[in-house]
């Protein structure tokens, strides 16, 4: 036989054959969507993520430093640049975001996160000339 006909008949047997992982939509069950607060004693690890694919849509992510589980996560913006306050209260944020996400009007801001919560407290204003790195 040649390889052709050997293939088509492979690939016909496969089409016959019941799929090996059959799943129907009602075996599946939705995810449950929780919110939790970050344990104030976890000790924390925060990594930058610039999102080069879409880099207007940078993030900050907490993780437990013990096991490296996801905890929470932040938004940066675009090339966005953070820091942890000394007191492990606050994280902040600087991010700029654009009017039409790509492009328009520029604003700079100091995003100020609850370290446990990891929801904005507070947002500063700042001129439009931060400096934009990688981190």
């Amino acid at each position: 036989m040649k390889f052709g006909a050997i293939a088509s008949v492979f690939v016909l047997v496969l089409s016959l054959a019941p799929p090996a992982h059959t799943a129907r939509a009602e075996d599946l069950k939705p995810e449950q969507i929780t919110v939790a607060r970050v344990p104030a004693d976890m000790p924390r690890l925060y990594v930058m993520d610039p999102a080069l694919p879409h880099m207007v849509d940078g993030r900050v992510y907490a993780l437990d430093a013990r096991n490296l589980s996801l905890k929470g996560m932040m938004e940066s913006g675009f090339a966005g640049m953070m820091a942890a306050a000394p007191d492990k209260k606050r994280v902040y944020v600087a991010a700029s975001f654009y009017e039409r996400l790509t492009r328009g009007a520029r604003t700079d801001v100091i995003q100020v996160y609850d370290d446990e919560t990891l929801k904005v407290v507070d947002e500063i204003p700042v001129p439009t000339l931060r400096a934009q790195a990688l981190p």
